[in-house]
């Protein structure tokens, strides 16, 4: 029984099971109502460690990690030698970046061989960089279960959680060496279409799920898996008709409503996102700081920047953020600040996110702009060329090209011009991006025979980049859209 995150990884929580529906059974309903009685009462209360270590999975299902890492250590003042609770432990010290402290309590563990003693090494390791040493634990492991289709799925899921594709591919391809087939086992399946997925093949994992949901047609999980790829395919219509499955099972399922949700966003139809993120408010055990995040994306998606402050600020209230988490808030209520064109009122979230991150040259680009909207026109240029200087090489061009955009949101059309060239002499690889900008620049100087120059040079030349940028695609159809409406004779086919 493996209990939390698999790797150090936040995002990759592996289960042995689907957590939602375990939660919803009466069995683990009366163990959280009776720990819940013990943090109302402030009676301690003994708990079996397997017990404490599911309430723990719980509590990180739904977004509150700081109450997971109490629960864990009251596990441990219960049970001291546990090893699922130290391992717990250690992958939740990991993840806020106290490696001592995870070290220290990884020599209590006396089992060196248990599997996941020996799993959570080799984390370790790849956490460090060293993906070979991991590499050899793994093949130990490996040997001492006799290389059986569940480990060898359970080392894939590890390089896969971690980002290291290459030796997930590597254990994937000894998984079939050794005859195992995806159409005998579930964990397979659920593998292969997780590194599709991930590779950016929807289309093969497409073809699993529906395999697995021939066979598991009530199953939530590979709904929502085939609802992923559609929207992955751009297939809005097909991925409707997959989450609708999903829903129709329970209807209150968060992360069917989230994707239901997607798909209205990718529809732009944000009113029905926000009526279907509204139902979820009252549902008792939600990650509702996650719903507050998407209410307050959708708000700033449909432009009404004061629903979308009235969200943010109560996901900064009711969340329970890292810094780096707050940093970024902060930064998103001054953006929405500066949408409504009350820049004095953004300047102190943008302050508050450069005093937990004095280097973070994209909020120093964010104060530059909102300088910029005060008319302090000295104070953004020397802000600007601090960023410039603070900023690694293998990111100035994305830099550039924020500072071009800063100045497209102000309407600053000539500045749009000046660093759209800059950072197409420095970054010739950016030209893609940076025509379109200058195209729509153009385009709102009402100069639309340039406009039209950069199109086709954007079109013609760097078709396929700009298919690659959602955003770009996103400017460069909307720029097009806006020149047919201002004239209706105009169709770009007759120029390309």
């Amino acid at each position: 029984k493996i209990h939390g995150a698999k790797s150090i990884s936040k995002s990759a929580t592996i289960m042995n099971r689907e957590l939602s529906s375990y939660f919803e059974e009466p069995e683990f309903k009366e163990i959280l109502n009776k720990y819940k009685g013990m943090v109302e009462s402030h009676t301690p209360t003994y708990f079996e460690a397997d017990e404490l270590a599911d309430l723990a999975d719980y509590f990180i299902h739904i977004g509150d990690e700081e109450e997971s890492d109490k629960v864990i250590d009251y596990s441990l003042k219960l049970h001291p030698n546990n090893i699922d609770a130290l391992i717990f432990k250690i992958r939740s010290l990991c993840y806020k970046k106290e490696k001592e402290k995870a070290y220290q309590l990884l020599d209590l563990i006396d089992d060196s061989t248990d599997r996941e003693v020996m799993f959570l090494k080799a984390e370790l390791l790849i956490d460090e960089g060293r993906l070979k040493d991991a590499d050899q634990i793994y093949q130990t492991l490996a040997e001492n279960e006799d290389e059986s289709l569940d480990v060898l799925c359970d080392i894939a899921a590890c390089y896969m959680d971690t980002n290291n594709k290459q030796y997930a591919l590597k254990w994937l391809l000894y998984l079939k060496d050794k005859g195992y087939k995806w159409e005998d086992n579930q964990k397979y399946r659920d593998l292969l279409c997780d590194f599709h997925i991930t590779l950016g093949n929807p289309h093969d994992a497409e073809e699993i799920f529906k395999f697995t949901l021939d066979k598991h047609p009530y199953s939530i999980k590979h709904w929502n898996g085939l609802t992923r790829c559609y929207l992955l395919q751009n297939d809005t219509l097909h991925a409707h008709e997959a989450v609708d499955f999903s829903l129709a099972i329970d209807e209150h399922d968060q992360e069917a409503i989230e994707l239901k949700v997607y798909c209205y966003t990718k529809e732009e139809n944000y009113s029905m996102a926000i009526d279907m993120l509204k139902k979820l408010l009252p549902v008792e055990d939600i990650n509702r700081e996650r719903i507050y995040a998407l209410l307050a994306q959708c708000h700033t998606l449909s432009n009404n920047n004061e629903e979308a402050l009235k969200y943010y600020k109560l996901w900064l209230l009711n969340g329970k953020l890292t810094d780096y988490e707050k940093a970024e808030l902060y930064a998103l209520i001054a953006m929405c600040y500066c949408n409504m064109d009350k820049p004095q009122e953004g300047m102190p979230y943008i302050d508050m996110t450069l005093d937990i991150d004095s280097l973070n040259y994209g909020a120093i680009i964010q104060k530059a702009t909102i300088h910029m909207q005060m008319e302090e026109n000295d104070i953004a240029e020397q802000l600007i060329q601090r960023a410039l200087s603070i900023c690694p090489d293998d990111e100035k061009e994305e830099l550039l090209l924020a500072i071009a955009n800063s100045h497209f949101f102000l309407s600053r059309y000539q500045d749009v011009l000046k660093w759209c060239k800059i950072a197409m002499e420095e970054y010739p690889s950016c030209k893609g991006k940076a025509s379109v900008l200058i195209g729509y620049s153009y385009h709102e100087m009402s100069n639309e025979i340039m406009a039209l120059a950069y199109i086709l040079e954007a079109l013609n030349q760097y078709k396929d980049q700009i298919e690659q940028d959602p955003k770009t695609k996103e400017m460069l159809d909307a720029l097009i859209l806006d020149m047919k409406e201002k004239n209706k004779n105009f169709n770009l086919e007759d120029y390309l």
